[in-house]
């Protein structure tokens, strides 16, 4: 996954008749790549203000395969992991809490294909 290029917003929408918080492409939008931080911050306190669970599109660490969580904002404070804002494979804005030593999410394990014949 690349770098999201462009500005975003912080949303209330619904994903299967559940209210969430999500990050939708706005023009007008407060927030870009530059402030991936700012972004994670917001999101959780919107989410807890709120009662609100983050999506899990928009919202994701992929080295623990799951959405990202309150207590994961300790973790990017003491730099264990940092937050970046990724375009997902539909070119819409996703923050991941990636690993210092890593820039973009690791491709999902493919099968392993053994030739029969």
């Amino acid at each position: 996954m690349s770098i999201y290029k462009g500005n975003i917003g912080i949303f209330k929408g619904t994903y299967k008749g559940t209210e969430v918080v999500k990050l939708i492409k706005s023009v007008d939008g407060a927030y870009n790549s530059e402030n991936a931080y700012e972004i994670l911050v917001k999101a959780l306190e919107l989410s807890k203000a709120r009662k609100l669970p983050l999506f899990t599109w928009s919202f994701y660490v992929p080295s623990k395969d799951r959405i990202i969580q309150q207590s994961d904002l300790k973790l990017v404070d003491d730099g264990i992991l940092n937050p970046v804002l990724q375009a997902d494979f539909f070119g819409k804005p996703a923050l991941r809490l990636m690993k210092p030593d890593e820039k973009y999410s690791p491709s999902r394990k493919k099968n392993a294909l053994e030739q029969l014949a």
